[in-house]
């Protein structure tokens, strides 16, 4: 399992978490943070406790592509505290779209009420964890299953391909400008 990402709003919280469910799965499976997000002497302490998180620390951003193509699960989370999920309430991360392109199963953790978890929970595009509660069944589960992760890597991908591709976005988007200047093509 590969992160990539931004630690901050609380997110290595739920990481933290991850890794401590698949400490308790306990099977070799490693949660392999990569971020350039400094760790505080608290972080450190929490992950150092956790046998199943290794931090990477920064990349380049050019190895990111790479380093998601070689990962079996890719991981996407947002915090369950309130204020951030308020932060988040609305967004989409673009993150996403990079792990339907990578055709790589996504697993997700987030509140059902923050915009992503609700579209991803919809197109049924990611293994989604909407609890902390929810995240060592949901992993035990998909992680004892290669079946699971193929068919949600072709999910996130086939998902990615019918709503996000850019080719169809800019297409539309020029199709609605041309109808709101009233230009015919």
């Amino acid at each position: 399992m590969v992160y990539t990402g931004n630690l901050g709003n609380y997110r290595w919280e739920e990481l933290y978490y991850i890794g401590k469910a698949l400490d308790k799965i306990n099977e070799g499976h490693k949660l392999v943070i990569y971020s350039g997000t400094p760790l505080t002497k608290h972080i450190k302490e929490k992950f150092d406790r956790v046998q199943s998180i290794v931090f990477k620390g920064r990349v380049p951003v050019e190895d990111i592509p790479r380093i998601q193509k070689e990962a079996d699960i890719l991981v996407h989370v947002e915090s369950f505290r309130l204020r951030e999920r308020l932060l988040v309430h609305q967004s989409f991360s673009t993150k996403l779209v990079d792990h339907f392109v990578r055709a790589r199963c996504t697993f997700a953790v987030g509140a059902p009420d923050i915009a992503f978890v609700d579209y991803l929970l919809k197109k049924d595009a990611a293994v989604v964890a909407t609890s902390r509660n929810e995240m060592e069944k949901k992993l035990r589960k998909l992680l004892n299953s290669d079946e699971m992760i193929n068919e949600y890597a072709i999910k996130g991908y086939e998902c990615g391909k019918e709503n996000h591709d850019i080719n169809q976005i800019q297409n539309m988007l020029r199709s609605h400008f041309r109808n709101m200047i009233g230009v015919k093509r």
